[in-house]
């Protein structure tokens, strides 16, 4: 995903030069095109692609095109633009890319709060949520990373979104029981004394009796 989000910043990013590097110039009597801003264009400038001059045998400036970066699309264009373009001009491009690409990002961020306030503002418990209390309730089963990632079904994720799931179904369990039963921090979130990067999630024991209580496996409905 961050490789996804990364390759769209990128193309925003270079949208203005790709939109706008195509142009080149030629005169009458030369044999080369340039950018707008050569000196060799005081006495005629016919705008042209670049595509088309190079179909007509046209060769790059040396003086406003280095050949040594003539060697591809990328670096072509890339010299076209700024080369052909006031510095005026590339800030507006510049400052136009970083305001659409922050606006993107805003919106995915919001997008993602959304989804995890609506997550956490449902008042019932699920069933899996259900499950996971009575099962340390009543099991005495203390939960690490790698069996929750089972009980969770996060098997074949990569590391980044199991942990980000965890951590949200953790939040939301959290929040709901708050607001049921007042209780702040009922699930514990507690380094393994084994190994310091796994984490073990156990029930806070000032909680325990109103747990048990409010989710008596025999009333349960699961």
């Amino acid at each position: 995903m961050r490789r996804l989000r990364g390759g769209f910043v990128l193309v925003l990013l270079l949208l203005p030069i790709i939109a706008f590097s195509e142009t080149v110039f030629v005169t009458k009597t030369g044999h080369k095109y340039h950018t707008e801003s050569c000196k060799y264009l005081r006495t005629s400038k016919i705008q042209i692609e670049i595509s088309e001059a190079q179909r007509l045998g046209f060769g790059p400036c040396s003086v406003c095109i280095d050949n040594s970066l003539n060697t591809g699309w990328l670096e072509t264009n890339v010299v076209m633009f700024f080369g052909g373009h006031s510095s005026k001009t590339l800030l507006v491009y510049s400052v136009v890319s970083v305001i659409i690409v922050f606006i993107v990002l805003f919106i995915k961020r919001r997008n993602n709060k959304h989804r995890i306030s609506k997550l956490d503002s449902e008042g019932r418990l699920s069933e899996l949520e259900q499950r996971f209390l009575i099962t340390m309730l009543y099991e005495k089963q203390v939960f690490d990373t790698y069996s929750l990632n089972d009980f969770l079904g996060l098997k074949g994720k990569s590391m980044d979104a199991q942990r980000k799931y965890r951590a949200r179904f953790i939040k939301s369990l959290n929040d709901k029981l708050y607001r049921l039963h007042n209780t702040k921090e009922p699930i514990l979130r507690i380094p393994s004394s084994d190994d310091k990067r796994i984490i073990c999630y156990s029930i806070n024991k000032d909680y325990m009796d109103i747990l048990i209580k409010a989710y008596n496996p025999q009333l349960s409905e699961i």
